[in-house]
């Protein structure tokens, strides 16, 4: 009985993970007018211009450079601890609130491991799941997890909730 329920688990947290990435997968100009972005407030989110083209997106411990205009889509997820962002170009960034489970019931039951590989100011996890690559990293029990350019993923950056 206890290895149906584990089974049924994993097969309900692939499946999020599957219908949260499909919902993610949109054209570069795929913010409909529909979308309302999500942790706006000057507490939550911190937009400073760097130049006429980009931005840096500041929220939930991290910030990204953006294209400037760019406004990102969060949507917390049903059935774990994660808050899924979209990014440009097809790119992905899921903010993690329990990076242990998500490990534990996510990551390993279905990715395959493949290196840790220093990207921009940090090392990441690298896993492969069908044909995505995904990055993982984690601080405390928090964790980041990204799929797509990786010229993106290049500009990311731990800050911490004291910023």
């Amino acid at each position: 009985m206890q290895n149906k329920n584990k089974i049924i688990i994993i097969l309900l947290v692939a499946v999020i993970v599957i219908l949260a990435y499909g919902a993610f997968i949109k054209p570069k100009n795929g913010n409909d007018g529909y979308q309302i972005p999500v942790g706006d407030t000057k507490g939550d989110a911190d937009a400073t211009e760097l130049n006429a083209i980009s931005y840096t997106y500041t929220n939930h411990g991290f910030s990204i450079e953006l294209p400037k205009g760019y406004v990102p889509v969060e949507q917390k997820s049903e059935g774990g601890p994660a808050t899924s962002i979209s990014l440009p170009n097809n790119s992905h960034l899921s903010y993690v609130t329990d990076a242990a489970w998500w490990e534990q019931y996510n990551i390993l039951p279905s990715y395959t491991y493949i290196k840790d590989e220093k990207i921009g100011a940090h090392t990441f996890k690298v896993y492969s799941y069908g044909n995505f690559t995904f990055y993982w990293f984690k601080q405390g029990n928090v964790g980041y997890e990204f799929v797509g350019d990786i010229e993106l993923l290049k500009t990311f950056k731990f800050v911490g909730w004291s910023q």
